[in-house]
């Protein structure tokens, strides 16, 4: 088909432009460079068949010579004026500064992937950081569960050692109470043998007249009594040794408990400081990503304007080269989309105000959250505390029992060594030795 086919005429600076103005593609056919030319060359002289003073189109039409070459298409192939130099120029010119569609085409296609490949690449990007933080997280949370697992464990294992001294203590305290129990019950006994021995020795001094015995069974008595003081004396002093041991064992256990517990408060106090900074430096990074992505965000977002802007001017450019439109129009063009894009961007502003109040508020529940569990596990720790201070105060209440046990056993003790004195007294007196001699 010709260039003009179906009668249809278009401007001929419109022909090999790349774009279709026929419809069919006629207008964009034979546009090469020696086709350009060849017409150029066949077409510059008037062919046979026709007057001197006519031109002969290609398809053998004779028109006036005068109508060649006027702007005007005489023939019905257009050959009057696609041979003249002007519309060769014209082709020459359009077809070095134009481009085909299928380029532009191409070149959309390559930028749109391009920047879908970016797109991707960026997402990604923040997928793995967002693993990684993840991961990072989910590694402390097993640290913290681990570190409170071991404190639980030595807890336990604390609790289990002073249940385990205690029930050591109970047993002591009963051992001293059965001996305690079963000297008494000897002293006794002894006591029970002595007066006897003296009622003995009463119904004996009656039938022996004998100073040289009685002096033998005094000094005897008095040698017996002497070796019973001593044992008494022995076992005061073995009780002493005992009960002081005792008391530094105890004291010692309780010097160790509280140094534990004073390490045990400094590692909390430590535990707590070290769990405040990683939860300011996760706050601080979270920020930090929070403001990376919204300014990439933000710079895409302003790409994407200005390409818009750009091809909006553009397509305006060609609406006004094609329609005519007032600089007026245009004024108002331009207004509106400057309006459009300051409603725009407040609504992204209102949107980013939202999301930071909502990460916010978010961010205050879980630190109220960890407040709270905090303040719980202190409270839990307050009471243990003074479990154990009425436990030690116990303790010591039945120490000062035992001490006060202890001294009502002396006393008893030096009571009775006096009541014997003074009987020995009564009885081997001057006067009696004189009554028995």
């Amino acid at each position: 088909m010709s260039i003009f086919g179906e009668n249809m005429c278009v401007h001929y600076m419109k022909i090999c432009d790349g774009i279709d103005d026929c419809g069919d593609g006629s207008d964009e056919m034979n546009c090469g460079e020696d086709e350009i030319n060849g017409k150029s060359e066949i077409f510059t002289t008037t062919g046979t068949g026709c007057e001197p003073d006519q031109f002969r189109c290609e398809n053998g039409k004779c028109i006036a010579q005068i109508d060649r070459c006027n702007h005007k298409y005489d023939c019905d192939d257009g050959t009057d004026e696609n041979t003249c130099e002007y519309f060769v120029q014209a082709l020459q010119q359009a077809r070095s500064t134009a481009m085909h569609p299928d380029e532009i085409a191409s070149e959309e296609q390559k930028d749109r992937e391009e920047q879908i490949r970016k797109q991707e690449q960026e997402r990604l990007r923040h997928e793995k950081e967002h693993e990684e933080r993840e991961q990072e997280r989910l590694r402390q949370e097993q640290e913290r569960e681990r570190q409170e697992q071991e404190r639980r464990r030595e807890e336990e294992e604390r609790e289990r050692d002073e249940e385990r001294k205690r029930v050591e203590q109970e047993r002591k305290r009963q051992e001293y109470y059965e001996e305690e129990r079963q000297r008494q019950e000897m002293e006794r006994k002894s006591e029970k043998e002595y007066e006897e021995e003296q009622e003995r020795q009463k119904d004996c001094h009656g039938k022996e007249r004998n100073g040289k015995a009685q002096e033998q069974e005094r000094k005897r008595q008095e040698e017996r009594r002497q070796e019973e003081r001593e044992r008494r004396e022995q076992e005061e002093e073995r009780e002493r040794v005992e009960q002081e041991r005792r008391r530094e064992e105890y004291y010692e256990e309780e010097r160790r408990r509280q140094e534990v517990e004073q390490r045990r408060g400094k590692e909390y106090e430590g535990e707590q400081e070290d769990r405040q900074e990683q939860d300011e430096w996760e706050r601080q990074e979270h920020e930090r990503m929070r403001q990376e992505v919204e300014s990439q965000r933000q710079e895409h977002e302003r790409i994407r304007q200005g390409m818009e802007i750009a091809r909006q001017e553009k397509e305006q450019k060609g609406e006004e080269d094609k329609n005519g439109y007032t600089d007026k129009e245009q004024k108002s063009y331009e207004e509106e989309q400057h309006q459009r894009y300051r409603e725009d961007e407040q609504r992204r502003q209102k949107e980013e105000e939202m999301e930071r109040k909502k990460k916010k508020e978010e961010e205050d529940r879980r630190q109220l959250e960890e407040n709270q569990r905090r303040l719980e596990e202190d409270r839990r720790r307050l009471e243990e505390l003074s479990r154990r201070e009425l436990e030690k105060e116990r303790k010591g209440e039945d120490l000062g029992e035992y001490e006060k046990h202890q001294m009502t056993v002396e006393g008893v003790r030096i009571k009775e060594d006096e009541a014997r004195r003074r009987l020995e007294l009564e009885r081997y007196g001057p006067d009696k030795e004189n009554q028995a001699s």
